[in-house]
């Protein structure tokens, strides 16, 4: 038998498990359904987990939290490096997702969360070393600040390379936190 972490978060009509690639549902009344995570989130990460050899030290999701209004936040986990997508912001109810986009590819910032309509940044304190004789940039591991930036929602026919994304009626809305 073997044991894995989960993340769980609660809602005001389930708790909700995640584990490994799978979302699963609590309701008070004793039922348990299943909430599908969506695809533009599940297959990049698959993808990069399959590159480094399929290791189940490689967690699917950063976190897996509420957003305060009845929605779920899971965000890419610190070990996958992505241009684009840093998480979903997804609806239980109805079934539908967004994806979290940040184009910026600014390694120093990081989502944390979500709450209400806002993205929780955190931004990572930057400072200056030397190496080998040449001057570098390091992203230190503290915050140097936290922020709630205000999440911006966009079509898949206005967002810059729809053809990179499923065109799922589902899955076609995106947000984007800059």
């Amino acid at each position: 038998m073997s044991w894995r972490a989960a993340s769980i978060a609660c809602t005001r009509d389930a708790v909700y498990v995640q584990h490994g690639v799978n979302l699963q549902g609590y309701a008070p009344t004793g039922e348990t359904f299943r909430v599908p995570v969506p695809g533009g989130l599940v297959n990049p990460i698959r993808a990069a987990r399959e590159a480094r050899g399929g290791d189940a030290y490689y967690a699917w999701y950063g976190s897996l939290s509420s957003d305060g209004a009845g929605n779920l936040v899971l965000t890419t986990p610190g070990w996958m490096a992505t241009d684009t997508i840093i998480g979903a912001l997804i609806s239980p109810v109805e079934g539908c997702a967004a994806l979290l986009l940040d184009r910026s590819g600014d390694r120093a910032l990081a989502l944390v969360g979500v709450h209400r309509d806002s993205a929780v940044v955190v931004e990572r304190h930057r400072s200056l070393r030397e190496v080998d004789g040449r001057r570098i940039s390091v992203i230190e591991p503290y915050a140097g600040s936290v922020s709630l930036r205000p999440l911006r929602m966009v079509r898949a026919d206005n967002a810059s390379n729809p053809d990179a994304f499923p065109q799922d009626p589902c899955e076609s809305r995106f947000a984007r936190w800059r």
